[in-house]
């Protein structure tokens, strides 16, 4: 069987786990009957996401009967579940626990997503160097080879010209690496730039300069990777370590 897969499908991924905890703690925090009409709806939207590249053609595909497993994968992982648990994975329990740390927060989130399905893909408008509100929004579908998340390439542009003018140099916020300083002229004005708040999550939103953190290429990286992701913050703590 291949990593991240359950018998041939995808592991659920953060976008969809908090549509779920959405529907699970709208029910009073508990699991709807098989078959419930809000079962129903979510499997359709899962089913019409375009977060899988290439999506599943499997019926049993975030079917109704996979949302029903999944929530009480969902149920069992509390804490306080006085019963045994059911074969789920620990990203279930921490968007759980995350969701009812900040509900108004996660709520938003879950809306977000709902309102990016609906809009569909978009094209990439012309972009607004200016900071505020009337920047272009961020996190929208767009249609390339794939599906990815629109991003404001202006904001990146902010972002690098400000930390210029503070501190003199690009450096990493993980680990303080210097492409300029290691690369001379080809790496001059280089360095990544990094959502502390996953379009992912956030869906449509605009986004300010210090929801950015600028990165060298392995810490990008190792923030991303595996199905926990890692603060700046806390990554930086884990190398002091």
């Amino acid at each position: 069987m291949l990593r991240g897969m359950t018998q041939g499908l995808p592991d659920w991924t953060r976008d969809e786990l908090i549509l779920a905890v959405d529907l699970y703690l709208r029910h009073g925090e508990q699991v709807p009957p098989k078959g419930h009409r809000d079962i129903v709806e979510l499997s359709k939207l899962l089913r019409s996401l375009p977060i899988h590249d290439p999506m599943p053609s499997d019926p049993r595909f975030r079917g109704p009967g996979s949302v029903y497993r999944k929530l009480n994968n969902i149920h069992t992982s509390s804490p306080d579940y006085p019963g045994a648990r059911t074969k789920g994975n620990r990203l279930d329990g921490k968007v759980l626990a995350e969701f009812k740390a900040d509900p108004e927060r996660f709520r938003r989130i879950a809306q977000a997503i709902h309102a990016t399905a609906r809009t569909g893909p978009v094209r990439v408008p012309d972009v607004d160097e200016t900071e505020g509100e009337q920047d272009p929004p961020e996190g929208r579908q767009v249609l390339v080879q794939h599906y990815r998340r629109e991003r404001n390439p202006a904001k990146v542009k902010a972002k690098k010209e400000k930390v210029l003018a503070e501190i003199g140099r690009l450096e990493c916020e993980v680990c303080g690496f210097d492409f300029a300083t290691v690369y001379g002229e080809r790496g001059e004005g280089f360095i990544e730039c990094h959502h502390r708040i996953p379009l992912s999550e956030s869906g449509v939103r605009h986004t300010r300069l210090k929801d950015l953190a600028l990165v060298c290429s392995n810490c990008h990286r190792m923030i991303h990777r595996g199905s926990d992701r890692l603060t700046v913050e806390e990554l930086r703590d884990l190398i002091r370590r």
